[in-house]
């Protein structure tokens, strides 16, 4: 189930190592797998986000395309309208798998360009949220 911007949780944001990545629209956390024999692992993240107002996160995105992919820690973070924290879910390394974009069309010339990004974390921890998202913008 996504996590998308909503009248509670205003804002949704990625965090990679520990530095704020970008704002996104839209967040589908990893499923966690139960295979047949060995321990459970979890599924992939998924995470939609507009290319101009993204500067690390874009630089992440495009490692994949340079085949020069690192593997990062990170957060997903959920924040109110006042950019106080109201979630923060956690990965561990994890490498970005897949990179895609909607199909461009003249009749959606005013959208903005997005782009969706997968990736495959290696552990994922629920932890306490506290403080403020600092974008780094005044």
């Amino acid at each position: 189930m996504p996590t998308v911007v909503t009248a509670t949780a205003s804002k949704v944001a990625l965090e990679l190592d520990g530095k704020f990545g970008a704002f996104v629209d839209k967040v589908s956390l990893p499923a966690l797998q139960f295979p047949a024999a060995g321990p459970p692992t979890f599924g992939a993240f998924e995470a939609r986000f507009n290319v101009s107002s993204a500067s690390a996160l874009l630089d992440w995105a495009m490692s994949l395309v340079r085949r020069k992919v690192p593997e990062v820690g990170g957060a997903v973070l959920v924040a109110n309208q006042n950019s106080e924290l109201q979630r923060r879910i956690d990965w561990s390394t994890g490498p970005l798998t897949e990179l895609a974009m909607d199909p461009l069309d003249a009749r959606d010339g005013k959208k903005p360009f997005t782009l969706d990004i997968k990736w495959q974390p290696s552990v994922v921890k629920y932890s306490k949220a506290s403080g403020k998202v600092n974008s780094g913008v005044t």
